[in-house]
C-alpha cells in the first residue's frame, strides 16, 4: 500500500456500508449500490433541454429543462474528496524558494478493496482478526511502513538504510528530497488524524517499539519452539513480553 497523486473515480458498490464490487462500468443505469464518490468543482452553464453534461461526481446528466446548471470541471473539490478518501497532505517549500509554499495531497483510493467498508461517510480498511474491525487507511500505511522496517533491521539493516524503502516524506525529519528536489516540509496530516492521535510523522520512538516488538514476537516463538521438546511454552498473557524496555539498555 503506498498512496498516489491522482484521485480515480470509479463506481464503487456498497451495500450496508461494505463495499462489494468496484468497477468503472455501471451494471445497470438505475444501480442503487453503485456510486460516484470522488466530488468536482463545479461553474454555472447554462443548458438547453435535452442536452448532456457532467456533474460534481463525475456522472453523465440530460438536462430536463433550459436554464443553468452545475457542471463539473474537472478539478477536484478536495475538501469533499477529503470527507471520502483517506489521504496524506503535506505543505513544503522547494529550498532557495523560500516565497511559494506547495501543498502535496495523496490518495489511498488505489488500496480500497472489497469487503472495505465506509464509516463516518469515508472508506476505511477492513481489519480481519479474532473480531473484525476497520481502521483507516493512513494508520494501517504506518502499521505497514512500520513493520516492513521492522522486519529489515532484525534481518541486519541499519534503521536507516531501512527507513530508505519508503517515501522520506513519511519520517521525523523535515529536510529531504522530493520529486528530484531538496525540499522543507512545513506540516504533514491525514485522514488517520484526531484530537488525540497524529499519524505522521513517523517518530524515532515509533521504529524503535515497532523493532523491539518484533524482536519480542521472533523470541518468543523460538523459545516457544524449545519448549514444546519439554511441553511448555511462554505464557500467553497481555502484559508479559519476554523483551521489554525494563530489561534492555543501550550500548
Amino acid at each position: 500500500m503506498r498512496p498516489r497523486t491522482k484521485l480515480h473515480n470509479p463506481y464503487y458498490y456498497v451495500k450496508d456500508n461494505v463495499v462489494f464490487k468496484i468497477s468503472y462500468n455501471l451494471d445497470k443505469e438505475d444501480d442503487a449500490c453503485a456510486k460516484h464518490y470522488v466530488t468536482f468543482e463545479t461553474e454555472s452553464k447554462t443548458m438547453k433541454k435535452g442536452q448532456y453534461y457532467t456533474d460534481l461526481h463525475g456522472d453523465r446528466q440530460k438536462a430536463t429543462a433550459d436554464g443553468s446548471v452545475n457542471v463539473s470541471t474537472g478539478e477536484l473539490n478536495l475538501t469533499e474528496c477529503k470527507k471520502a478518501f483517506p489521504y496524506i497532505t503535506f505543505t513544503y517549500k522547494v529550498d532557495g524558494n523560500d516565497e511559494e509554499t506547495f501543498t502535496e495531497v495523496l490518495w489511498f483510493d488505489n488500496a480500497i478493496k472489497v469487503g472495505d467498508k465506509i464509516s463516518s461517510n469515508r472508506f476505511e480498511k477492513t481489519i480481519h482478526g479474532k473480531t473484525e474491525s476497520t481502521k483507516d487507511f493512513a494508520i494501517a500505511y504506518k502499521d505497514e511502513v512500520l513493520a516492513a522496517i521492522a522486519e529489515s533491521v532484525t534481518k541486519g539493516s541499519s534503521i536507516e538504510n531501512a527507513k530508505k524503502a519508503h517515501p522520506a516524506y513519511l519520517f521525523k525529519s523535515n529536510k529531504f528530497n522530493y520529486n528530484k528536489k531538496k525540499v522543507t516540509r512545513s506540516s504533514i496530516s491525514s485522514s488517520g488524524d484526531s484530537t488525540t492521535l497524529k499519524v505522521f510523522p513517523i517518530e524515532d520512538t515509533d521504529i524503535t517499539t515497532a523493532v523491539i516488538n518484533l524482536i519480542n514476537t521472533k523470541a518468543t516463538n523460538y523459545a516457544n519452539g524449545m519448549l514444546d521438546n519439554v511441553d511448555k511454552k511462554v505464557k500467553d498473557t497481555d502484559n508479559y513480553t519476554l523483551i521489554n524496555s525494563s530489561n534492555i539498555t543501550d550500548i
